[in-house]
């Protein structure tokens, strides 16, 4: 495993690597490739925010990152929403 692969399993690492493909995604000039990255951040942050290790402000900042994320792609938004709903709640 890369050191960077290893960084990732820490809150300070994901939060790292959500800030990071969120500047990405506002330099990319392709649609699709914004939505990527906005994906990519998006994830990474929702897993500092889960992870039991993270501090109030490493979520708070995780929080921030997900609202750029979502701003930048409403079907990253959706599929985040239905993540978090119960499961008693999704269709099936």
């Amino acid at each position: 495993m890369s050191p960077r692969a290893e960084d990732l399993t820490s809150p300070a690492g994901a939060l790292s690597a959500a800030l990071a493909a969120l500047c990405e995604a506002n330099a990319e000039a392709e649609q699709w490739r914004r939505w990527q990255y906005a994906r990519t951040a998006a994830d990474y942050a929702a897993e500092v925010w889960w992870h039991p290790a993270a501090s109030s402000e490493q979520r708070a900042e995780a929080s921030r990152c997900l609202r750029l994320s979502y701003d930048l792609d409403e079907q990253t938004k959706a599929r985040h929403a239905q993540l978090r709903a119960p499961t008693h709640l999704k269709a099936g």
